[in-house]
This record gives structure tokens, C-alpha cells and sequence, in this order.
């Protein structure tokens, strides 16, 4: 008998080369990249603002500085803080300017813009809220930054610049920032972004511009009301009864916050020149 071994089947197999370990950029880093873009455009935008301090000689912006040189001269003299506008505003409580508590953000923000300009400061509030607002709703980074980048350059926001309609141009800037954590709040129900909701939705209130802050108010509850449907078509009326809930006790504490000044104007017309016509005289 033979002893004939089997051939075994010849294979042309390759050793394997380890894959190299591709760089894994993290999802922050091109948030802060997207963030300096953002600081350098607007920078380029507003530097004979922010580094000349310079500013556009509106009627607004000048009335605005004339009576705030005479308050604070009124202060100075008197050490009280004028609960009346001087001539350019007569006849109208001074109530809605009134110093800012330093427990407030508000009071940072304007400390900040100070420095800085208010245009560079709330573009810049406004940009990176929209751009975090797509990033939540699931849109990727180039999209979120062209989209953030055409809000910015609507020529309608640098018109309120010029004008000097500042309170307005803040207004605006805080509407991406409510709406992404009034949706947070919706999806997750955690306290921290109803916290922050309420934090954004009051800062707005502070900026004194209520035309603003009522049209917010409707794009919110126009968001709100299909997710709170949704929430009883589901039969979960314990998640619909718990959001309701926090959602009402955030908006009283808006509202108690931006309370103080319209109460001081309610008491301060009864005896403005402004207040009621003098029928008797026409």
C-alpha cells in the first residue's frame, strides 16, 4: 500500500494589516470652530464699533444718549434716580431704564456690551442660538452654519443697527434660544432647560420690547399646543397635567420678573402730561 498524503489546498491568504484608528474629531470641536468663525465675522462686521466705538448717529441712538447724560448728571447731583424723563421723552415715567440689579444676567450682558457693542454681542447671542436650535433638530453642521449665517445677514437686522432700535434688535436675538429649550423641555421634561426657558424668556421681557415678546409668546404657543395634544391623544394625561403645570409656573416667573416696571408706569401715568387727554381744553 501506498502512504500517499493527501495535497493540501494551497491558499494565497494575506496576512491582515491592522487598520489604522481613524481620528475621531468630537462633536464640541466643530461647535467651538463654528463659534470662532462666527466671533471673526462679526468682529470684521462691527469693528468700528467695537474697537473705535463708534456708533451710527440715528436719531433714536442720539436721543437715547441725551437723556441718559441727563439722568446720570440728575444722579449725580441728587443721588436719586430720575423717575421722569428729562425733555426729550417729557411727560413719560422713566421706569423702563431704571439701573440694573447686578443679580441679574441682564445687568452682565449690558456690562459686556459696554465693551463690546451691543450689535457684536447679540449678533452673536442670536447666531450661535439659531445654530444650536438646527443642531437639536437634527441638522448637520454645514447646514446649521449656512442657515445661521443667512439669519445674520438679513439686511433687516443691521436696518435696526443703524436706526438705533437696540431693544428690538435684543429682543429678536433671544427668540432661537427660547424656542430650542421650550422644545427640549417638551421632548425631555427636565428642569434644567425649563429653567432656561424661563431664564431667555425673561431676559426678552427685560429688554423692555413687549411687541417682540408678545409675537414670541404665540410662536410658543403654537409650537406647544400640538406636543401637549399629542400628549392627551396618547391617553398620558399625567405627562400632559405635569407639563402644564411647569410650563405655567415658568411663565409666572416671567412674568413677575418684567411685573415691577409695568406696575411703577401703571401708578406714574396717573400723573404724566401723557396720560390722558386734556378734553376740556380741545
Amino acid at each position: 500500500m501506498s502512504n500517499k498524503k493527501g495535497k493540501q489546498p494551497v491558499t494565497n491568504k494575506k496576512k491582515e494589516l491592522p487598520k489604522k484608528e481613524q481620528a475621531h474629531i468630537p462633536y464640541y470641536a466643530y461647535d467651538l470652530i463654528v463659534l470662532a468663525i462666527f466671533i471673526v465675522l462679526l468682529l470684521v462686521m462691527f469693528s468700528p464699533m467695537v474697537f473705535k466705538g463708534n456708533i451710527y448717529p440715528a436719531g433714536d441712538v442720539l436721543e437715547t444718549m441725551s437723556k441718559s447724560h441727563m439722568v446720570n448728571e440728575y444722579y449725580k447731583s441728587t443721588g436719586q434716580v430720575a423717575l421722569w424723563n428729562p425733555y426729550p421723552l417729557a411727560g413719560i415715567p422713566n421706569v423702563f431704564y431704571l439701573p440694573k440689579s447686578a443679580f441679574s444676567l441682564d445687568f452682565y450682558l449690558e456690562k459686556i456690551s459696554d465693551v463690546l457693542s451691543i450689535p457684536f454681542v447679540f449678533f452673536l447671542i442670536g447666531i450661535m442660538g439659531i445654530y444650536f436650535l438646527l443642531r437639536y433638530l437634527k441638522f448637520s453642521v454645514l447646514i446649521s452654519f449656512a442657515a445661521s449665517l443667512a439669519f445674520i445677514l438679513v439686511p433687516y437686522f443691521s436696518t435696526l443697527v443703524f436706526v438705533g432700535h437696540s431693544t428690538k434688535l435684543q429682543a429678536v436675538m433671544y427668540i432661537p434660544w427660547i424656542v430650542m429649550t421650550f422644545l427640549v423641555f417638551l421632548d425631555k421634561m427636565k428642569l434644567l432647560p425649563l429653567s432656561l426657558f424661563a431664564l431667555f424668556f425673561s431676559l426678552q421681557f427685560q429688554a423692555m420690547h413687549f411687541q417682540i415678546a408678545f409675537y414670541t409668546g404665540l410662536l410658543i404657543l403654537f409650537i406647544g399646543v400640538p406636543y401637549l395634544l399629542s400628549d392627551i391623544k396618547q391617553k398620558s394625561y399625567l405627562v400632559f397635567i405635569k407639563k402644564t403645570g411647569l410650563l405655567i409656573a415658568a411663565l409666572i416667573f416671567v412674568i413677575l420678573i418684567a411685573a415691577f416696571p409695568l406696575f411703577l408706569a401703571k401708578k406714574l401715568s396717573e400723573h404724566s402730561l401723557r396720560a390722558k387727554p386734556d378734553r376740556k381744553s380741545t
